[in-house]
């Protein structure tokens, strides 16, 4: 550090580098608005670990954590089109009708509005003895009870040949 004795090489010393404290404070103040809202990385990530508890749960035919994970008015719309209303869902669950596998997710993405959740992202699956089903998904979550619980899932398959989308990720 240097050591200034008089005011006038001081302030020669800050103009001469106040460029680079200047842009420093600039980068500062746009990280700032880029960073989430105090606690809404929190809420996030607890929407995060629920979609994947209720997966898990999906994959190990655990109905009983599914049910608790999801509303009571909760839609599934499934990749062939089908629709279901939680408690036909849990019902084909639990008698192995829907059987999964295997689950991954990527590219996931959680948006908060207020008391809603939405999340969408790539899903990857196994079903049955050995279908694979490569998609594209969206959950919708609300908060019940301290637990955010799912609203709606769809999953769209994305057909072979279908190029990557680019600048959707928020």
């Amino acid at each position: 550090m240097q050591n200034f004795t008089d005011h006038k090489r001081a302030s020669k010393h800050l103009y001469r580098n106040g460029r680079h404290f200047g842009a420093f404070i600039v980068a500062i103040l746009i990280a700032g608005l880029l960073m989430p809202a105090h606690g809404q990385g929190t809420q996030q990530s607890a929407i995060m670990a629920a979609e994947t508890a209720r997966l898990d749960a999906q994959v190990a035919r655990d109905t009983k954590t599914v049910a608790s994970l999801l509303a009571p008015t909760a839609t599934y719309i499934h990749a062939n089109g089908s629709v279901q209303a939680k408690d036909e869902f849990l019902a084909d669950l639990e008698a192995g009708k829907i059987r999964h596998r295997d689950v991954s997710l990527t590219d996931r993405v959680v948006e908060l509005r207020g008391d809603v959740g939405i999340t969408h992202g790539k899903i990857d699956l196994t079903v049955g003895a050995d279908r694979r089903i490569s998609g594209r998904y969206t959950g919708v979550y609300a908060q019940e009870g301290g637990t955010w619980k799912l609203l709606s899932w769809q999953t769209t398959p994305i057909q072979p040949g279908t190029p990557e989308p680019a600048g959707i990720s928020r």
